[in-house]
């Protein structure tokens, strides 16, 4: 919904110039034409509602703007929004008339869909003027005929101001905001944006947790086969430098035997660093679940202050040098035994 703002536009490049000096700035309007273009055709608008959520997701505060009221004295409140300038994208738009509106406030805007779409209309040419209430699908704007795409806002924490066409900026509980003195259509707008984040979240919420199933299931996977692989490998190892070592092996059997152990030791190495690396990776996805499905975090790194010394040394580490310890002992055996020394 276009903004009181945007139906006097100043640039203010033009300070002192002559009135009949073309527009310098990009997107700016001369009033007559402006005037002109809201009496003949409709006009594109973003719209949004700063949020914060509780520790579950949902909104629980909604935030909106004291403003001047083009259908009377009394000032309002009102979420949100204006016009998208020609050649603008619409997260540009929200992002220029968030910095508008509250220089400094930290909003972001995580979908690039809009949640819903609203439509303003002039009471003399609402398509529901007959009807017994005519303003049920529609918000009333006396300027002109206007298409919103509807946002929430995620304020953050930060240092703001507030500008522009808002004499005031406050939160409201979500369930309070049917008794404010709204703008006429903020009350249907917020309501639908409100319910439509609900749903989206929901919908959201019930998809991480199937991915987060999945996701725990395979790094159970990776983090069994991390301790397999050495498990297994060492039965194996243990037979082959029993053979390698032995003074009565036959020389082929001891080189053969020293070669496998070897080999399986690069094998060894090699296995469990990646499913170590995928451990690593599938925790981190759940971690990043878990904080956005506002769950208690299970897969983040323990502090080092809450282990022992030895407690706090990585096991995979440990193994992997005794893996490289072995690699190396079948080289020497190798080396000795085709030198004759072995």
């Amino acid at each position: 919904m276009a903004k009181d703002s945007e139906l006097e536009p100043a640039d203010p490049r033009r300070a002192g110039a002559d009135p009949s000096t073309p527009a310098l700035a990009d997107g700016w309007i001369e009033t007559a034409e402006w005037e002109l273009i809201q009496e003949r055709m409709p006009i594109a608008c973003v719209d949004f509602v700063p949020v914060r959520r509780d520790l579950t997701g949902t909104v629980e505060l909604i935030g909106l703007i004291r403003r001047s009221n083009p259908f009377g004295d009394q000032a309002l409140w009102c979420h949100l929004g204006g016009r998208i300038n020609r050649g603008e994208s619409v997260s540009a738009a929200l992002s220029r008339h968030a910095a508008a509106t509250l220089p400094g406030a930290r909003i972001s805007f995580l979908e690039a869909d809009p949640l819903i779409t609203m439509q303003w209309f002039p009471e003399e040419i609402n398509p529901d003027r007959q009807q017994p209430n005519p303003w049920a699908h529609f918000g009333e704007d006396p300027r002109k005929h206007a298409i919103s795409l509807c946002f929430v806002g995620e304020f953050e924490e930060s240092d703001y101001k507030v500008a522009g066409e808002a004499a005031r900026f406050e939160w409201f509980p979500v369930g309070d905001v049917g008794e404010l003195e709204l703008w006429p259509g903020s009350h249907r707008l917020i309501t639908r944006v409100v319910a439509a984040d609900g749903a989206r979240n929901s919908e959201s919420a019930a998809n991480l947790r199937v991915a987060y199933s999945a996701l725990a299931a395979r790094a159970l996977n990776h983090n069994t086969l991390v301790w397999q692989t050495p498990t297994l490998a060492l039965a194996a190892q243990a037979f082959l430098m029993t053979i390698a070592l032995s003074p009565a092996a036959a020389t082929s059997a001891r080189l053969i035997a020293a070669g496998l152990n070897l080999v399986l030791s690069i094998l060894c190495l090699q296995l469990m660093t990646k499913h170590r690396q995928m451990l690593v990776i599938d925790r981190e996805e759940l971690a990043e679940i878990e904080q956005r499905l506002r769950l208690k975090t299970y897969h983040q790194r323990l502090r080092a202050d809450r282990l022992s010394l030895f407690g706090r040394q990585r096991s995979g580490n440990w193994w992997r040098a005794a893996f490289v310890v072995l690699a190396l002992v079948s080289v020497a055996i190798i080396i000795l035994t085709a030198g004759g020394w072995g």
